[in-house]
Parts: structure tokens; sequence; C-alpha cells
């Protein structure tokens, strides 16, 4: 029996040569797009390279000599605080890369005194091998640095990451990071896949990165003030705050770098009678998130309230450490790293089951 075909030979080369353009279009514009992102378009990995308020950043430390909460700290050239560090990394050097906000950006103390440096210095430091950078900044949430690691954190090859928290994902402010914040990247869903080109990360930044409705509010918050969050939710949810903990550390195990939590303490931890609900249910999330990876955690309230010391001689206020409060921190957390340091590991066994849903604090009416 014969079959008469819907198309005939000249059809089909036509096909072929018009997918074959095609292609060839596509990888033109591609190449373009990769030299338009290169030369024409702010690199957002180099610090200052975007105007305030930065999309994904909001705010950045500039480097050279700068004063930082009226505390004049010196911020090197990817935008840690401290001199500057060899890039590419060393073969010889071990990277520990800390973020956290004000207790572990050490406001208040000079940086070799800080739980960091003074941890790393007890395992002997650059005499062995160690360097430790610290990229926390005040007022960071979970948001921020999620972002910061994306633009330049994981170029820098750290060998392990410590992240100390929570603090200033549950205050209250005049916006919410979901509302201003701009991700660098999707993880999942048809964006995950297509940011890896060129071509549509130069056109998503070009519609969307300075000029959607999340942009528009940005510029609102910090240009003229505007208050979008006249509900008084707190910046990062607990759910939004667990479930941003477990990117990093799925981007950290993703890399082979194994990562540790500082659960930092407050003044209140000494009595236990002043301590808000918002920051049990934010340890919490940070609780929920080791549990499931077996991240290691420095249970900083508990270490403090079986110091022996008195509250004066740990907190220089509510938030804030001493000299002596960053040495007791820092000597629990060179405990917990030390078998690192001899090539074992700091996991433990997670329960790998998925985030909990967890309270969120009560919203109450904004007084900003």
């Amino acid at each position: 029996m014969n079959v008469s075909l819907p198309f005939n030979d000249n059809t089909v080369r036509g096909v072929v040569f018009g997918m074959i353009l095609s292609a060839l279009l596509l990888m033109g514009l591609e190449r373009g797009a990769q030299w338009y992102e290169a030369s024409q378009m702010a690199d957002p990995s180099v610090p200052e390279s975007f105007g305030s308020p930065h999309p994904y950043l909001l705010w950045e430390l500039p480097p050279g000599e700068t004063v930082v909460n009226e505390q004049r700290v010196a911020v090197n050239s990817v935008g840690a605080r401290g001199t500057e560090i060899a890039q590419p990394k060393p073969q010889n050097l071990r990277r520990i890369l800390f973020l956290g906000d004000q207790t572990t950006f050490g406001q208040g103390v000079s940086l070799n005194r800080t739980f960091a440096y003074d941890a790393v210095e007890s395992l002997g430091g650059s005499r062995v091998g160690l360097e430790p950078l610290m990229m926390a900044v005040p007022d960071y949430t979970a948001t921020q640095h999620l972002n910061l690691m994306d633009l330049r954190g994981w170029s820098l090859e750290p060998d392990l990451v410590i992240i100390g928290g929570p603090s200033i994902e549950m205050s209250v402010q005049t916006y919410r990071d979901e509302d201003v914040i701009a991700m660098v990247k999707q993880h999942e869903g048809p964006r995950a896949m297509l940011q890896q080109y060129a071509l549509f990360r130069v056109l998503d930044r070009i519609a969307n990165l300075h000029r959607n409705e999340r942009a528009v509010r940005r510029t609102a918050v910090f240009g003229t003030g505007a208050n979008f969050n006249p509900n008084g939710e707190p910046r990062l949810g607990t759910n939004a705050y667990a479930a941003t903990l477990d990117r990093l550390v799925v981007d950290a195990l993703d890399r082979d770098t194994p990562i540790v939590f500082v659960m930092t303490p407050v003044s209140s931890d000494m009595t236990g009678t002043e301590l808000t609900d918002s920051l049990q249910l934010y340890r919490d999330a940070m609780r929920s998130v080791a549990q499931r990876h077996g991240v290691p955690v420095v249970d900083g309230p508990s270490i403090f309230q079986n110091s022996r010391r008195q509250t004066g001689q740990l907190f220089l206020n509510q938030t804030l450490l001493t000299e002596q409060g960053h040495r007791v921190l820092g000597y629990s957390l060179a405990k917990v790293i030390k078998p690192w340091m001899r090539g074992r590991s700091v996991l433990r066994p997670g329960t790998g089951e998925p985030l909990p849903t967890l309270p969120e604090p009560e919203n109450e009416p904004s007084a900003l």
C-alpha cells in the first residue's frame, strides 16, 4: 500500500535549514550576551559595583578604612573585615569563613579578639595554615548572607563555614526581606535552568533587577523611608529563616564544605527570665536545620550559663560580647572544629527529614 506523506524532500531540507539557522542565531545571541554581561554590566561580585540600595545585599561594607556602628574597622577588597587575602587561594591554606551579624562581626572589640579569630588562633592559626575570613556583616539576615555567598563567598573557596545567629532576622523594619531583596540564584523551577545562560541573565537583569515591583519598593524604602510593612512582620519569618539556612547548608555540602552553627547568646540567657518567645522560635529553626543535616551547634546560651561568669563580664549590652565573652565562645568553637583540623568530619548523622512547619512569631503593628 502506498502512503502519501504530507511533506517532500524540499520541505525536510527547509525545516533542517531553519533549525540550523535558529541554532546559529541563538549561539550568536548567547555569545553577544556573554560579551555584554562581562563588559557592559556591573559585576555584582565586586564590592560597590552597584549603587545604594544594593539589589541583592541592600548595603555592603566598602573596602578600606570605614566606620561601622561608630567603630572604625578595616575592610578588604572582597568586602570582609580584615586585611587582604590571597586570590586564588594557596594550596597549603585552609580558609574558615564566618557569617553572622554584629556579634560574629565583633562589634565593639578588635578583630583579633572576636570568637572567630580566637578559635582559629587557639588551633594554631597561620602557623598551621589556617586563615579566618570575617564575612559577617552587622544587620545582615540569612537572606543577605545567602546572596553574599553566591556573589563572592563560594568563589573564595572556603574549607569550613561557620554561621552565627539567629538575631536580626526577627527584627521589625519598614520592609520584609522578600519584598525588597532580589535573589542571586533560583534553585528550582524553570528559572533555575535558564539562569545558566548569559542571554537569560542579561534580559532578566534588564527587565527585573531595577524596574520591577521589588525594585520600586526597595528604592522607596531606602530612598524616602516608605513603610511596606504596616503589620509589623519580622524581616525573615521563622520558616523562611529555616529554609534559607537550609539552602546555605545544602550549598556548602554540595561543595564538600563542612559547616558549623554558633548559636549566639544574649544577656537574658544568664537569667532566662526575659527571653522573648520569638528568640526561642528562631533558635528552634536553627536546631531543626542542624538536626536535618547533622550540623554541629555551638550552644552559646548553655555555654555562657555554665561559665560561672557574671553578665557584665560577658556582655557589653543585651547582645554584644566583651573580649572575655568572645574568648569563652571561641574556646568552645575551637573544641568543636578541632576534629576537622585532624582530618575527621565535624558533621554528625542527620535525620534527612523535611523541615518541619514552625510557628511564626505573632505580628504586632509596627511602630516604624
